[in-house]
């Protein structure tokens, strides 16, 4: 069999000896070819002359030796398209000669002639455009499908362009047909904006026309003549121009849904304004939770504005359908808008409507001026950066919003919420529980010490607003600030904005708060608190005065910090006074005490690992948290050069 292919292929007896000897050696010098051969060196020498002459091996000097290999054998094809290029150029002169049209006619029959009548298309130089009207599923049959593909890779590698419009169809064959033809390079297939089974199809290009009968045994009339193809080629730009479609049915929205995905690519995005998310007509919900998965999983972005009562909805569906941290999926709300039942979407300088109804309505645009007008009303609502809400259940769906962005941050949190609406909490507290990672950072007045706000794992809190209880808390989170505002009682009022200039500033200012390293404790009350908060810092050193901290708080106060100091296992130092032995401060402590003679401080100092707690006993005591770490370690220098000295 290989024998008599290389003898069409145009090689002599003894060139296929000594290409096939190639083959089977691999490289090496003549003389290991004339051995296995046994043909005369003469012989052997001019067929790898030949060989080499039609590109099919390579030779190299080795020390002044030659050594010959074999190419690739897909070389066979490069000669044969060289003879095609030869024969092309040919022909092109010879048609010059000829001068007039010629208007000949061929019929091919079977779907051998199908695919000869359609082989002719690449003969045609990189650049022509090649039409299809009418293509039918009737020529998506498997054999003729394989060939199709084939045909299209050697078209590309051509670089020859192709426009096809199929018959208009929701069958999944031609569905799947224009589908995997729009991926191609060089390539665009559309729908005939009409619909029709068509039983015969018309395909041209430049000069040729071929007009195809379907059918099991189809029939091609191939026409050469530039006259009608340009004839035909403005019946093509007829419908091809054709911008507005309307189509009816569930399977029509599934066309148009799945045609808009198919174009998209990754990262790329469409929108939809007006989206319901919820109350579709039956079989809507889960045809949209099958697409959005799709989407997801391709990795296309959506942006939709919907009415408030489908937000929600619509996040929950985004999720459950892979897309859990909202990176492909973006909603906004209509705040005033009332719901009807149509939505809008925008794609790629394309529009098309969805009219829900039992029998639900798709309305296609082709024309930009159509989706420009649209996206100009799009945007201009998207980029509406504040808006109002009210009502604990607004609030409550912000705080469910904050949990599913992890990072949550407050300025004065003092737990209305969880005091007014328990119930509504609980689903706040129970999705928090379930959710890993989140942070929850409050900065508040000391007042809220305690409260369940400040208790959870998750929760940090600094205590380092003045104690005027304000009506307002701050919220930050994802990219929104919120402010929450309970001056009507039971009825909270949101400003939310996304502008990114305001919430920065407020995320600047909650920073600044956050890590300031000193806060104020003003007051006897207060620096009470300070010392039992202080319990959880951890082991201490402390230069103690002599008796005000005892007087000024009171003894009974002194022994309940003493005591919880004992449970938690906190171990302390201090350095005092020697007049002070007697005093409370060290009979009631469980401070290891060492005393200095004539030692006296104005202040009392308690030095943690990475925090100072400085205490004024004045007429209006007042202490200082500072939380520094190298502060702390200058001061814990210095205690420790006392301490030596100390008995």
């Amino acid at each position: 069999m290989l024998e008599s292919s290389l003898l069409k292929l145009n090689f002599t007896p003894n060139e296929i000896k000594v290409y096939s000897a190639l083959f089977e050696i691999g490289k090496c010098r003549a003389g290991k070819i004339i051995e296995l051969t046994g043909m005369h060196r003469n012989l052997v020498y001019l067929a790898l002359e030949n060989l080499e002459a039609r590109g099919l091996l390579t030779k190299v000097l080795v020390k002044g030796v030659a050594e010959f290999s074999a190419n690739d054998p897909t070389a066979l094809l490069d000669e044969i398209e060289n003879k095609k290029e030869i024969a092309r150029s040919a022909i092109e002169e010879l048609a010059k000669k000829k001068g007039a049209e010629n208007r000949d006619v061929q019929i091919f029959e079977g779907l051998e002639g199908v695919k000869r009548a359609r082989n002719r298309v690449l003969n045609y130089p990189a650049g022509e455009t090649f039409y299809v009207i009418g293509a039918t599923k009737l020529n998506s049959e498997p054999e003729l499908e394989a060939y199709w593909r084939k045909f299209h890779k050697a078209r590309e590698t051509k670089g020859i362009n192709q426009k096809i419009l199929f018959e208009n169809s929701n069958d999944p064959i031609l569905k799947d047909a224009i589908s995997w033809r729009n991926k191609l390079p060089h390539m665009e297939a559309r729908s005939l904006p009409f619909n029709i089974d068509s039983p015969f199809w018309i395909d041209f290009i430049k000069d040729n026309v071929n007009i195809g009968i379907a059918g099991h045994d189809p029939l091609t009339v191939s026409i050469k003549s530039p006259g009608i193809a340009e004839g035909f080629k403005k019946y093509f730009d007829y419908f091809w121009n054709q911008r507005v479609q309307v189509k009816s049915g569930l399977d029509a929205v599934r066309e148009e849904i799945y045609n808009m995905l198919d174009e998209l690519k990754p990262g790329e995005e469409y929108l939809v304004f007006g989206a319901l998310g919820k109350d579709y007509p039956e079989g809507f919900t889960p045809l949209y939770d099958k697409f959005h998965t799709d989407r997801i999983k391709k990795e296309v972005v959506t942006k939709m504005l919907c009415y408030q009562e489908s937000y929600q909805v619509l996040l929950d569906r985004f999720k459950r359908c892979g897309d859990e941290y909202l990176k492909f999926s973006f909603v906004k709300k209509y705040i005033s808008a009332p719901p009807i039942p149509m939505q809008i979407n925008l794609y790629k300088g394309k529009a098309f409507f969805i009219i829900y109804d039992k029998t639900p309505t798709v309305i296609h645009f082709e024309q930009p001026q159509v989706n420009q007008a649209f996206l100009s009303y799009f945007e201009n609502i998207w980029q509406q950066e504040t808006y109002t809400l009210r009502g604990a259940e607004a609030l409550q769906n912000i705080w469910l919003e904050a949990i599913d962005a992890k990072d949550l941050r407050f300025i004065g949190a003092r737990g209305y919420f969880i005091d007014k609406f328990p119930k509504l909490f609980a689903v706040i507290e129970e999705k928090a529980k379930k959710t890993p990672g989140i942070r929850w950072r409050n900065i508040v007045d000391p007042g809220a010490r305690g409260h369940r706000i400040t208790n959870y794992p998750w929760a940090e809190t600094k205590y380092s607003l003045p104690g005027v209880k304000n009506p307002n808390v701050v919220w930050l989170f994802g990219n929104k600030l919120v402010i929450s505002n309970w001056a009507e009682g039971d009825t909270p009022v949101l400003f939310v904005s996304e502008n990114k200039q305001l919430f920065q500033s407020y995320s600047d200012y909650f920073e600044a708060l956050w890590n300031q390293r000193a806060t104020t404790y003003d007051g006897v009350e207060q620096i009470k608190t300070l010392l039992l908060e202080s319990v959880s810092f951890g082991d201490y050193d402390v230069f103690a005065e002599g008796k005000k901290i005892t007087d000024v708080l009171g003894v009974d106060f002194f022994i309940k910090w003493q005591q919880e100091k004992k449970r938690l296992g906190v171990k302390s130092r201090g350095i005092m006074n020697s007049l002070y032995k007697d005093q409370p401060t060290v009979t009631k402590s469980i401070t290891q005490m060492k005393f200095i003679t004539g030692y006296a401080v104005p202040t009392v100092t308690l030095i943690f690992k990475e925090k100072v707690i400085n205490i004024n006993f004045s007429d209006r005591p007042v202490a200082f948290l500072i939380e520094d770490a190298e502060i702390a370690e200058s001061n814990r220098a210095y205690f420790n050069l006392l301490w030596k000295s100390g008995k």
